[in-house]
């Protein structure tokens, strides 16, 4: 076998001193630490063994030089860092954070697992220096967090010692004998998240346990993990291609888990911010969960039906709470479909006996048949806004809907903003004074749009939220008819019915504004959805527009500070106003 040629030069030392390094490498994963002598080092690299100790002062050097390159810790602790500013749930996130991507580098790492195997199999010079400079490094973290834990029953210095410990023992035993620890198997994926939870729930139970004044507020990427062991166990459910008739039994388990976690973690948030945020979280990756296991070509999807099962019990709990845009999955539509099948045929029935044009049944219809519709995403408000518009159909149909004028109202009071219902509705109109004289074209127009102004609100929502709302629809274009007739009043137009009022804000700023006021205990509005579309509904943005509910509720925390300042004057001038007629 030909020799390799021996490259010569200094412009070899940098791929030298590579080639050492990487034996060493590969020595501690086939041999373990024994194996690290000069003279297999050598072998290994193909190199003299003289340019170890030239480049490198000898083997102490070297090994040196592979741990400083190997040891992850060293760039943890300039990742990781607390100052004197921060408090309690700074110190439970950095140190969740760091422990949990301790674990898992770790696990990935046989060169590191080697090495702590090497430090603590043998007194060694090298490695006591290297867990020294470990500890001195971490002696910046437990500086911050000392204060915290003094004065308490709780050693955060021990709690965070025995997690180092039993990561790195668990670790070792199951890649060294693909053994298990008290049934935990490392080896596999979900004990792996089992494992980084409870790392979390450690931590949490020692700040809560040390009693400290501050509030531990949770935060979204920590509440994340409760779902990692779903999403993994979801994922290899959705790969079989065996189902059963019955529901996997760890996935039961997981919902039971999150039925009891999901309200203890909302109770745990401190404004209506955080809770929005966190259900949007929770409900989304149901929903996806769901989706993911639903087969619609199977009789039986118990799988799907218990991730819907969860997502039912937080819609009856937090009903007002979830956000609008959140998409619903296809199991909870087709469920929810047939029980609203049940009521539309009720519905249709009572509005048949009645002679309704059987057009405009098929109209009252869409929000029903939103459901059942495979290829359209139902979000929550379309959810929201069916219950309440079933609900009122029918209960008011029998009693107060004798022909179709009364169901024109009854809709408009529904906020049935739907485009083929103000189609209808203007084509009855236009029917209706076919033949009229000018004069009585305007009165009856004048007369439609009173009936409209007077009609009984039953909710602020509409059916089409980011719509113009069916009244300013039907007004709009009662104006233009009216406009378009003759002998129409002087200045009659649209601004005759808006009743809106007219601001100089943004609509950053005037939701802010309003959100001061509302905060301030000035407005006794029931819940934020209802205060928001009352905004909505009754002010206009500098720009002469009317902002989205939507809109002002996305805006009501606004944090820059440029919005509160373009208000400061405004509340200067009121306090100005005050203390003057104070004096």
């Amino acid at each position: 076998m030909a020799k390799r040629p021996r490259q010569k030069g200094i412009k070899n030392k940098p791929a030298t001193m590579r080639e050492f390094i990487s034996a060493v490498g590969n020595i501690l994963k086939l041999e373990g630490h024994t194996g690290l002598r000069v003279n297999r080092i050598a072998r290994y690299s193909g190199r003299n063994r003289s340019l170890i100790g030239r480049y490198f002062s000898g083997l102490a050097g070297l090994q040196r030089a592979y741990i400083m390159e190997k040891d992850y810790w060293i760039p943890f602790f300039k990742r990781f860092v607390l100052t004197d500013a921060d408090g309690i749930a700074e110190i439970k996130e950095t140190f969740t954070s760091l422990m949990q991507e301790n674990f898992r580098f770790f696990l990935n790492n046989p060169e590191m697992q080697n090495i702590i195997l090497w430090q603590i199999s043998e007194s060694n010079e090298l490695m006591t220096e290297i867990s020294t400079n470990r500890e001195i490094a971490g002696e910046n973290l437990f500086k911050v967090t000392d204060p915290y834990f003094a004065d308490t029953n709780v050693n955060f210095r021990a709690v965070i010692g025995l997690l180092l410990g039993g990561i790195y023992y668990m670790v070792l035993h199951a890649r060294t004998n693909k053994s298990v620890v008290s049934g935990i198997d490392l080896n596999e994926d979900l004990d792996q998240v089992e494992l980084s939870r409870t790392i979390e729930q450690i931590i949490v139970w020692a700040c809560t346990a040390a009693n400290n004044k501050e509030t531990i507020i949770p935060t979204i990427p920590m509440m994340n993990y409760q779902f990692e062991l779903l999403d993994t166990v979801v994922a290899q459910l959705s790969d079989r291609t065996d189902p059963t008739g019955t529901a996997d039994l760890m996935l039961k388990n997981e919902c039971k888990k999150l039925k009891r976690s999901i309200p203890n973690q909302v109770l745990s948030l401190t404004n209506e911010t955080q809770i929005r945020s966190y259900l949007k979280m929770v409900t989304t990756k149901l929903s996806e969960a769901a989706d993911l296991l639903y087969n619609p070509e199977r009789k039986l999807n118990p799988d799907a039906e218990l991730i819907v099962d969860v997502l039912k019990g937080i819609s009856r709990h937090y009903f007002d709470t979830i956000p609008n845009e959140v998409i619903l999955p296809k199991l909870f539509c087709l469920n929810e479909a047939i029980t609203y099948n049940q009521k539309w045929q009720r519905i249709k029935e009572k509005l048949g006996a009645v002679e309704i044009d059987p057009f405009l049944i098929d109209v009252v219809y869409v929000p029903f048949n939103r459901l059942t519709l495979p290829d359209l995403e139902v979000n929550w408000h379309d959810y929201k806004y069916l219950k309440m518009y079933a609900f009122i159909l029918e209960s008011e149909t029998a009693e107060l809907v004798k022909n179709e004028q009364d169901l024109f109202e009854l809709l408009i009071g529904l906020g049935y903003n739907h485009t083929r219902f103000s189609a209808y509705y203007t084509n009855k109109l236009k029917k209706s004074f076919e033949g009229f004289e000018p004069l009585g074209k305007l009165t009856l127009l004048e007369q439609q749009l009173t009936a409209i102004g007077q009609t009984t609100s039953r909710t602020l929502m509409s059916y089409c939220p980011n719509k113009a709302t069916v009244v300013e629809d039907l007004n709009k274009w009662i104006v233009i008819e009216l406009k378009k007739g003759e002998g129409t009043p002087v200045g009659l137009g649209e601004e005759i019915f808006d009743n809106s009022l007219n601001t100089v804000l943004t609509t950053s700023e005037l939701s802010c504004w309003q959100k001061l006021q509302y905060d301030a205990g000035i407005y006794s509005e029931v819940n934020v959805d209802v205060f928001t579309g009352k905004v909505s509904a009754n002010f206009k943005t500098k720009r002469g527009m009317r902002p989205s509910s939507n809109s002002v509720k996305s805006k009501l925390y606004g944090k820059e500070r440029e919005i509160y300042k373009s208000l400061q004057p405004y509340v200067n001038k009121m306090k100005e106003d005050i203390d003057r007629f104070l004096m």
